[in-house]
């Protein structure tokens, strides 16, 4: 069902919105209400249609949505990926210009939070012919059109086309003839496994934005990850409140990850043989000095 978005005064001013056509900036807008509270929707024209153009009976709205989400994906403002074979799109910098209260719980991930397996090649998406009817080619399901290129942004981070969205080994296709495909490469980790070691879980939407900002900035995942265990197992951490433990989207914002590893503390606890002995030593100096003020004593009262 729509929501209710917010929409700033600078929106109007900018050159990325002025350089869309006037129905695509209308569609960018219909966008956020159509949008679930993460700014992911799925992505499918005859729904969004039924959202944001609900009165408009032009019989090429299909086409002209679908021409719009085009040109929106080609400025950057939203990515277009699948997830679970489902079509979807998520809007770019959603949690910077959104401030949701009480968010509900998300039917679909965002992009950064997708496995990689997940994310399919430009080159293998369904086109979309421009016919007059603007209605999509049968069995189509409403597949996203691309911009080019081998490779699909997600908020500044590039997806490879996976091996299992490739064509088979010896089926057609470049390098038809190899029998020893390369092996998938593991999904990077995601927010919740980042969420799962952090030693202070307070603040979690705020700690999302954070992790989503973090990885825009081109932060490794897997690298932020072994960093926050690292701290958590830090003993000097551990031995201190609570409260100077900072939370998860400061110490993400700080770009605290990229900290160099300190030092282990070195123990002050001196050996108790040591101790023993400087007391010895302190004592026998006491005695010997009150030795010397005796004897010097003695001598005055000779004299």
């Amino acid at each position: 069902m729509p929501r209710i978005r917010s929409i700033k005064p600078d929106f109007f001013k900018s050159l990325t919105i002025g350089n869309l056509s006037e129905t695509a900036r209308l569609t960018f807008i219909g966008l956020w209400c159509y949008a679930d509270d993460n700014g992911v929707a799925v992505d499918d024209a005859r729904l969004i249609r039924s959202e944001v153009w609900p009165l408009d009976e032009a019989p090429e709205i299909l086409q002209r949505i679908r021409d719009d989400l085009c040109e929106i994906e080609k400025a950057g403002l939203i990515v277009r990926y699948s997830y679970g074979g489902k079509p979807l799109l998520a809007m770019n910098s959603w949690y910077e210009h959104q401030k949701v209260s009480h968010p509900k719980e998300p039917r679909f991930p965002r992009p950064e939070d997708t496995p990689q397996d997940e994310q399919p090649p430009p080159d293998l998406r369904s086109r979309e012919p421009r016919g007059d009817s603007g209605n999509p080619p049968e069995g189509s399901g409403e597949a996203p059109e691309d911009s080019g290129g081998s490779r699909s942004r997600a908020r500044g981070r590039a997806f490879p086309a996976p091996s299992s969205m490739l064509p088979a080994p010896g089926v057609g296709g470049a390098g038809g003839g190899d029998d020893n495909p390369s092996p998938q490469e593991p999904p990077k980790p995601t927010f919740d496994d980042f969420w799962s070691v952090y030693p202070r879980r307070v603040g979690k939407t705020e700690a999302r934005k954070a992790w989503g900002k973090a990885l825009k900035r081109g932060a490794d995942p897997e690298h932020i990850v072994e960093a926050a265990r690292i701290y958590r197992d830090d003993p000097r951490r551990a031995q201190s409140d609570i409260k100077y433990t900072a939370h998860a989207s400061t110490w993400l914002n700080q770009e605290r990850y990229a900290d160099e590893p300190e030092p282990p503390p070195q123990s002050n606890v001196v050996p108790f043989a040591s101790r023993q002995q400087q007391s010895d030593d302190l004592f026998d100096r006491a005695m010997a000095r009150a030795r010397e003020r005796e004897a010097q004593m003695g001598i005055g009262d000779a004299q």
